[in-house]
């Protein structure tokens, strides 16, 4: 089976979690072993976890800051024990640690942009900018946002891929039942 991991900042109820929980369910059970990482935990707002399918393995770290040093090797550990071949990171976060242990534990690395992120300091772009040499792709849910991205950060159209976010139209339609 191919080993994905998928990361993301937390669980709350948001748009990536979300869309996170509805492409869980397309997975092949037979060719892909699922796992989810969340980094931060917030007791007592309503979160995703319960709409999750079985097959996914949950990981909740329990991040204070980014310099949590306990944090990051639990998460080392959860990393190295679970051997991914490819880790699906969402959100600036979740970007940047992911990106940085690949370094050292040679999982292929996809992130994905959600938005246009215009309150980025200097720091985060030139962050982005380097660790985007060792990402494989990255992944932006429309053109808008490869574009933007691309443009703030200095790197090269090439590596964006845009996947437009998809909505289950199915929970829109009316109860035309009278």
């Amino acid at each position: 089976k191919i080993k994905v991991v998928f990361t993301v900042n937390d669980f709350v109820v948001g748009g990536a979690q979300r869309l996170l929980v509805d492409l869980f369910n397309y997975f092949d059970k037979d060719k892909f072993q699922i796992s989810l990482i969340t980094l931060f935990q917030f007791p007592g707002k309503w979160e995703f976890y319960e709409m999750l399918p079985e097959h996914v393995k949950v990981h909740k770290m329990h991040f204070n800051r980014f310099f949590d040093l306990i944090e990051w090797i639990k998460l080392i550990k959860v990393l190295r024990e679970s051997k991914p071949d490819v880790v699906i990171s969402n959100i600036f976060l979740c970007n940047t640690i992911f990106r940085i242990l690949k370094i050292f534990l040679g999982y292929k690395i996809i992130i994905v942009e959600h938005n246009t992120y215009i309150y980025k300091t200097k720091i985060q772009i030139f962050l982005d900018k380097i660790l985007s040499y060792i990402t494989e792709k990255i992944v932006a849910v429309s053109k808008t946002v490869a574009f933007f991205t691309s443009k703030q950060e200095g790197i090269d159209k090439n590596k964006f891929i845009i996947i437009h976010n998809g909505v289950d139209t199915e929970v829109f339609k009316p109860n035309t039942k009278l």
